[in-house]
């Protein structure tokens, strides 16, 4: 990791002509990359041409007198993360589009435009390396197929100048077809959850848990762990945290991935005609209600999950003991092999699903996909393995990450079942790690003021896929002066227009809901 490291650095001073001044090592396995808007083009060119590179994310920070607007990009073969990082003059706010180069550019490039009034010019392409445009049908309507919370604009709450009646607040996917099959496509993202991230800004460190308990439902132990990682980041704390605060912390991010994994193969079920199987499956599922009950705090719905560590440790706190959890998962994982992963082997339940929406190895990298889906397609990429953190860096656990080489809808829905078997794997070894860790420091460090302007980046990997924060301090280190989430639905859900492609209308609905998107987090 440490030498590919070394090699893209002098790649890049050699062939781009970087300065030691321009390129920073942040850790192994990260690079922090900074310049003028026209060298840091060169710089995204070559490591998208070069080194495969993917943009995951895209922030921006205003600091009044000076705007910088920063790139993330993962290159998966090399497991390094880049951060490029671009000057914005403010006189006139533009900055040269590389829509081109990344698909995802565009629905980050458009939220920088509506939000933060970046001009976005189109990036300058010799003749030869021009893409071959295929004229659209305009005689046919868009048809509007999905649309996320079809809710009036005057009616959606926010604090003045958060929320604007002229942007898209709801997110949607239309097509085009001719005959049933599909010509094409086009997807439409909104941004009603940029206004509760940059309502996470103006609170203060002890107020921010509870606000992040608040923005989604389904991923709420991990977005709250991979905010807190990057916080403790900012600060040098990340190896301070409690052993078995971040043994806990690992716990409930698998307790949550099991259960969207299991959710998410019901609805399949359901789509299958196998409705017995899904009256059984619900309530196996229902079984872990007990133990995810305990991984709250007192407040309503906030996960234990802090900056600094966990709340309280559940055991200790008197809310359960360590066998009851055990037999738990024992009672699910038997229903679980009874009911679905033993019916799924035997009569290859999704069968009528395979070959939709295939998508070859490299195709799926281009396109930007992410978690099972990614995985699907044969690139063995998970965030635990390659970005870790706590346990996992720790090399503590075991577990195997969980690839297809048939990238179609039923490859997609299959790998959610693989990877609910290696969850419950890893939890059982977390809670023999908990059984051998006496509790005999608090649960929680304190952060402190955070440091004056100071920036730090962070990911998980939740079920469907990388979840990542960026964070920086106010110069008075008291709250955020940017924070920003990067949810898997959203780099899931720029694929859709490559991952359609001229497939059948009747298959449209099946192929978008192997992604398992999150259409409420799209947008974040």
């Amino acid at each position: 990791m440490i030498n590919a490291l070394h090699e893209l650095k002098d790649e890049l001073s050699e062939k781009i002509n970087l300065g030691i001044k321009n390129i920073q090592s942040l850790s192994d396995n990260e690079l922090l990359i900074s310049g003028r808007d026209d060298k840091m083009l060169e710089v995204l060119e070559y490591l998208s041409t070069s080194c495969n590179a993917r943009l995951v994310n895209q922030v921006v920070n205003d600091l009044g007198t000076r705007m910088e607007l920063i790139d993330v990009l993962f290159m998966n073969h090399l497991r390094t993360r880049a951060y490029v990082k671009i000057d914005i003059d403010t006189r006139d706010k533009k900055l040269t589009s590389v829509a081109d180069l990344f698909p995802s550019a565009k629905w980050l490039e458009k939220f920088q435009a509506q939000f933060l009034d970046i001009h976005f010019l189109p990036r300058q392409v010799h003749e030869a390396d021009k893409p071959v445009t295929v004229k659209k049908d305009a005689s046919t309507p868009w048809i509007n197929i999905e649309i996320d919370d079809p809710v009036e604009k005057k009616r959606l709450p926010g604090k003045p100048g958060i929320f604007d009646p002229k942007l898209d607040l709801a997110s949607y996917t239309w097509v085009k077809s001719h005959q049933n099959v599909i010509t094409s496509t086009r997807c439409q993202l909104g941004h009603f959850h940029r206004g509760m991230i940059k309502f996470g800004e103006t609170v203060t460190m002890d107020e921010l848990p509870f606000v992040l308990s608040r923005f989604c439902w389904r991923e709420k132990f991990h977005l709250a762990t991979v905010v807190s990682i990057a916080l403790e980041r900012l600060n040098d704390l990340e190896k301070k945290i409690p052993r078995h605060a971040q043994l806990w912390r690992t716990f409930a991010g698998e307790l949550e991935r099991v259960k969207n994994h299991h959710e998410f193969l019901i609805c399949w079920l359901e789509l299958a005609g196998y409705h017995e199987l899904v009256k059984e499956n619900k309530h196996i599922l229902d079984g872990l209600e007990t133990v995810e009950t305990v991984l709250y705090s007192d407040q309503p719905k906030m996960p234990i999950i802090v900056p600094g560590g966990i709340s309280h440790d559940p055991v200790v706190a008197g809310k359960i003991v360590r066998p009851e959890i055990e037999t738990c998962l024992h009672d699910y994982e038997k229903g679980f092999c009874e009911f679905l992963l033993e019916p799924m082997r035997e009569n290859d339940l999704f069968k009528s699903f395979a070959g939709m929406g295939k998508f070859a190895t490299n195709a799926a990298l281009a396109a930007g996909l992410s978690g099972p889906s990614l995985r699907a397609s044969g690139v063995p990429f998970d965030a635990r393995a390659d970005f870790p953190s706590g346990p996992f860096k720790q090399g503590l656990l075991r577990w195997d990450t969980c690839t297809s080489h048939d990238g179609d809808v039923r490859a997609r829905i299959e790998i959610h079942a693989q990877e609910i078997v290696q969850s419950l794997r890893i939890m059982y070894q977390v809670l023999s790690l908990l059984e051998e860790t006496p509790v005999v420091e608090a649960s929680r460090i304190d952060i402190g003021t955070l440091e004056s302007s100071k920036e730090a980046f962070a990911i998980v990997e939740s079920s469907r896929g990388e979840l990542h924060a960026y964070v920086k301090a106010t110069k008075d280190g008291t709250r955020l002066n940017t924070l920003r989430i990067g949810t898997p639905s959203y780099l899931n859900f720029t694929a859709i227009e490559t991952l359609i492609g001229s497939a059948h209308l009747r298959k449209f609905p099946f192929i978008v809901q192997s992604i398992d998107p999150c259409w409420a987090c799209i947008d974040l």
